[in-house]
């Protein structure tokens, strides 16, 4: 009986990570294509977040292009740049600036995170036009400022 409410609770707390997990990928998704009118809570709190968060994600970004040179994984590294990123890192750099510009819209920001936190992301494959498209979309995005906006940013 106690084996069984533990697999029990391990299974629920292992169900509601996903669906935290998946949640939030969705409001990065919700930010990214934008829309009218005024954010939901919850991503107004992730726009919010980003726009804190907005040096981690350009320091990330330039040590992966930076680490797209270096000869193998650097010690400890979680992440590794693939193939794609070797070829684009100075492109990186500058995606990495226009994400520390003030101003960069929220829009580019979720884009960016979606880039850099999904494992299955063309950051860490093997084709540059589809990176460089990528990047592109982003860039586009950190300079227009469409898309929802937070209500702190409206009044």
């Amino acid at each position: 009986m106690l084996l069984a409410a533990g697999v029990a609770a391990l299974w629920l707390g292992v169900h509601l990570r996903t669906r935290a997990t998946a949640r939030t990928a969705q409001t990065l998704r919700l930010l990214a294509h934008g829309g009218s009118g005024p954010l939901p809570p919850l991503a107004a709190r992730t726009g919010d977040r980003l726009e804190r968060d907005r040096d981690a994600m350009a320091r990330t970004l330039e040590a992966l292009g930076a680490a797209a040179h270096a000869p193998g994984p650097p010690q400890g590294a979680v992440a590794f740049p693939g193939d794609a990123a070797r070829e684009l890192g100075a492109e990186l750099a500058d995606i990495a600036a226009q994400i520390r510009r003030p101003g960069a819209g929220v829009a580019g920001l979720a884009q960016a995170e979606l880039l850099i936190a999904d494992a299955r992301s063309v950051l860490y494959g093997h084709d540059p036009v589809t990176l460089r498209q990528e990047l592109g979309r982003v860039r586009f995005l950190l300079l227009s400022d469409q898309g929802w906006t937070s209500p702190r940013r409206i009044a």
